[in-house]
């Protein structure tokens, strides 16, 4: 996400996930989850923008410093061309306590 922010990506927030039927017709921006597998929902023009700016740092200096570059480059290529196919769901998972 650090790396996204270098490069322009400007995130939009986050919406809850949508349930069948639901009486919520606009979603609050930034939602905080409760739960670790509550989701989190990324806008299909949040993700592409996401995309782009992971492409535009993909071979920058900040990029290299990171980690081994050929890794870091394989990672942001893989998770660009997932976030290019728009909105997304993504939950935390289990926190450490």
């Amino acid at each position: 996400m650090k790396l996204a922010r270098e490069f322009g990506w400007q995130p939009l927030g986050t919406t809850y996930e949508a349930v069948r039927d639901s009486i919520v017709d606009a979603p609050p921006r930034d939602y905080e989850p409760g739960e670790a597998t509550d989701r989190k929902q990324v806008s299909r023009e949040d993700a592409i923008a996401l995309a782009a700016a992971l492409q535009r740092g993909r071979d920058s200096a900040v990029a290299h410093d990171t980690i081994r570059a050929e890794e870091l480059h394989t990672l942001i290529s893989e998770f660009a061309q997932y976030a290019y196919g728009g909105a997304f769901m993504l939950a935390l998972g289990e926190r450490a306590g």
